[in-house]
């Protein structure tokens, strides 16, 4: 009789452990998520959400341009496009994570090829509130220079006006170039609120040694948070 109340307490130890080592572990992975999406890994990740964090349950695309055999543009002096693009998203994933409690979900971790098909996509199954599609820009002359901020739906104008006015308040040294409507497929065919950045000319020297800089990209990532808070947090 005592042998079989010892195997029935051995028995609710084993469970009661077991339960106890799944939630730790659903704790400890639910930071950072991986989601299969075709030949696309994304990445999400979750804000901790406690009080002053205001877009707690809001869900953020960020989409750096081009990547894997997609080289986008080149600068003079090497800059690849694809990589400078991944750099300022994960910028501004940092600091959306820091500073939000939102869900903030990359369309590329690495130097990887996704398409514009499916960067699309990944907004409408997260049920995004928001995406971002970061790039820079390049002219066949090397004069031209400046940030651009596009939209294309009507509705989206206004979180693209706001984008423009957080860039050029945080100190950024070029030239204005405004807000414009954009025919990008990633703002033509999405469903969810969307705003592309053509965060400088690539093609211009002045403008490939400051987006190569440290402080740009904070200045950016500084900038493109508190838009996105203006925003959702209306």
């Amino acid at each position: 009789m005592k042998k079989s109340y010892f195997i029935l307490l051995m028995i609710i130890c084993i469970i009661i452990v077991f339960f106890m080592l799944k939630i730790t572990l659903s704790q400890s992975t639910a930071l950072k998520e991986s989601l299969k999406m075709g030949d696309a890994i994304v990445y999400q990740k979750k804000g901790i959400a406690h009080h002053g964090k205001i877009l707690s349950g809001k869900t953020i695309i960020i989409d750096p341009g081009h990547g894997g055999k997609d080289v986008g543009s080149t600068g003079q002096n090497g800059t690849l496009e694809k990589d400078i693009t991944l750099i300022t998203a994960k910028e501004i994933e940092k600091k959306l994570l820091e500073k939000t409690g939102a869900t903030v979900i990359l369309t590329r971790e690495m130097d990887q090829t996704v398409s514009l098909q499916k960067r699309v996509e990944m907004a409408e199954e997260a049920k995004a509130d928001f995406f971002l599609s970061v790039h820079y820009d390049a002219f066949f002359t090397h004069d031209v220079k400046g940030i651009t901020c596009y939209y294309y739906k009507w509705k989206d104008k206004w979180a693209a006006k706001r984008m423009n006015e957080y860039l050029f308040n945080s100190g950024i040294k070029t030239k204005d170039r405004g807000v414009e409507k954009g025919d990008y497929y990633v703002l033509r065919e999405n469903k969810k609120t969307s705003v592309l950045l053509e965060l400088g000319y690539i093609s211009n020297e002045e403008d490939e040694e400051l987006m190569n800089s440290q402080v740009f990209q904070q200045q950016v990532a500084k900038a493109a948070v508190e838009a996105i808070i203006d925003y959702l947090g209306k």
